[in-house]
């Protein structure tokens, strides 16, 4: 694997990254059902928020976990403290999702298995502190808000079984 951090432009202190092991897999059977987390939503401040609503004050740390640019949204009006595109699904596995709630069982559990497979265990642990020391925003794009890959990280950070 091999993550690449760069700033988002010369006037930002936000942070780009990316990865470059992509492979979506199997479905996982043993993943965690969306609401059944095995660590409580009160030990991890996670919130998700579409790019295409207003950043607030109270968002805390707010991380695009999209590898596409939301269209038309300015980097100014993002507000993003950090550009992950290691945390976002493989091309091959968001183009095969659609946004088709059909897919979505099987989506988060192979996005959560590139997770395992592909995210370090320091980038993991670190999203994790920033949401029990404040609260950790995940930026999407995906007009759904119930099923896209906000809702399936954040459900990942929240699982104790994945170190």
């Amino acid at each position: 694997m091999f993550i690449l951090t760069a700033p988002v432009s010369a006037h930002s202190n936000a942070r780009v990254t990316s990865n470059t092991a992509e492979k979506p897999d199997t479905v996982i059977s043993n993943a965690i059902q969306p609401g059944r987390s095995k660590m409580s939503s009160q030990e991890f401040n996670i919130h998700c928020k579409r790019a295409y609503q207003k950043a607030a004050p109270d968002d805390g740390y707010r991380i695009l976990i999209d590898r596409l640019w939301p269209r038309g949204v300015s980097k100014d009006e993002l507000k993003i403290d950090e550009w992950n595109k290691a945390l976002a699904p493989s091309d091959d596995l968001r183009k095969w999702f659609d946004h088709d709630p059909k897919k979505w069982a099987a989506f988060y559990q192979k996005y959560h298995r590139e997770l395992r497979e592909n995210l370090p265990h320091e980038t993991r642990q670190a999203l994790r502190q920033t949401a029990k020391d404040g609260r950790l925003t995940l930026v999407y794009g995906a007009r759904d808000e119930a099923h896209n890959n906000a809702v399936a990280l954040k459900m990942y950070l929240q699982d104790s079984s994945n170190p």
